[in-house]
């Protein structure tokens, strides 16, 4: 799995007129090492933060500049109430919504 990927998502919101986002499946990341969301994307110095081209020439320097990693060791799949989220993962989704620029 992956980092997720927040230049796409906010390309994807923007472009659908999305009003809700639902997170599903969070307790697979207590299943790795670490947890990162893709900020922006550099390519030869020019900083992306809503899109990216789609074409990508391949002599063209990429970067993708990440959050700091979040350990979400603990199991919460027996959850049912966000509220009960442990403070672990309730920031990692802040950050992530604030990230999104998610009101």
């Amino acid at each position: 799995m992956g980092w997720f990927d927040c230049v796409e998502t906010r390309r994807v919101l923007a472009t659908n007129q999305v009003d809700i986002i639902c997170i599903t499946k969070a307790d697979v990341l207590s299943h790795l090492d670490s947890v990162k969301y893709g900020r922006t994307y550099t390519i030869d110095d020019q900083k992306y933060y809503d899109s990216i081209p789609h074409y990508i020439d391949t002599n063209q320097l990429l970067s993708i500049e990440r959050s700091t990693s979040y350990e979400l060791k603990e199991d919460i799949s027996s959850i049912q109430d966000s509220n009960a989220l442990p403070d672990s993962y309730k920031q990692y989704f802040e950050d992530l919504l604030k990230e999104l620029q998610w009101e």
